[in-house]
């Protein structure tokens, strides 16, 4: 798929949409309890996710090498989810679901190869903080993080979230191919449609000119 402007400008929306939405899902779990997540570096990823995407528009306006911004806007979002997973505790929260968007964004933005690509790079960056917590070479961000658990539940819980990688990697390459291929049916099915209309428009006035040949003082 040939990556255009409006694709990366409708991700840029996307992604803005999708971190308000977590920031205020955030502000209000929060409220109610103060063991979620700690605020403030959540607040400074957010203001650096809305720095990375105005630095995304500017991008846009003027280098056309889309496919490359693609790549690129796909890999920081993979970092920045990282950074998330990594200081709401890893395994203890929830937020490696965030992974789907940015393969999600790769099946939409770019080819079935690239959302391969992106769904294994999602698993080794999350493989990598989980191993790296459990093992003691990546210190947690706040010591009340640690909870105790065995090296069979940690790489279940590894294969778990893999399995989760690969399946919306998989329905997501299926569902953006068949749109596409539905895509350029319904293009094809207007081009016919349109030579149709000219073809017919051209034979009446073929009809029309003959007419007036033999008929001229009719």
């Amino acid at each position: 798929m040939k990556t255009e402007k409006k694709h990366i400008l409708w991700f840029i929306l996307i992604r803005l949409i999708a971190i308000t939405s977590i920031l205020v899902s955030v502000v209000i779990i929060q409220s109610s309890t103060t063991d979620f997540i700690p605020l403030i570096p959540f607040y400074y990823l957010v203001l650096l996710t809305y720095l990375f995407s105005l630095v995304y528009l500017c991008l846009s306006s003027w280098w056309r090498n889309y496919t490359f911004q693609a790549y690129l806007q796909l890999l920081g979002d993979l970092f920045l989810v990282t950074a998330l997973v990594y200081i709401s505790g890893g395994l203890t929260g929830a937020l490696y679901l965030l992974y789907v968007f940015p393969i999600m964004g790769a099946s939409i933005l770019l080819s079935s190869r690239a959302t391969y690509v992106i769904a294994g790079l999602a698993a080794v960056l999350f493989g990598f903080l989980v191993d790296g917590l459990y093992f003691g070479l990546i210190p947690y961000f706040r010591l009340d993080q640690y909870r105790e658990k065995s090296l069979g539940l940690v790489l279940f819980s590894i294969f778990l979230a893999w399995s989760l990688f690969i399946l919306i990697a998989v329905v997501a390459d299926r569902l953006t191919r068949n749109l596409r291929r539905a895509r350029e049916h319904l293009l094809l099915a207007q081009k016919e449609l349109e030579i149709k209309e000219r073809l017919a428009s051209a034979g009446r006035m073929a009809a029309q000119i003959a007419h007036e040949i033999r008929n001229p003082l009719a």
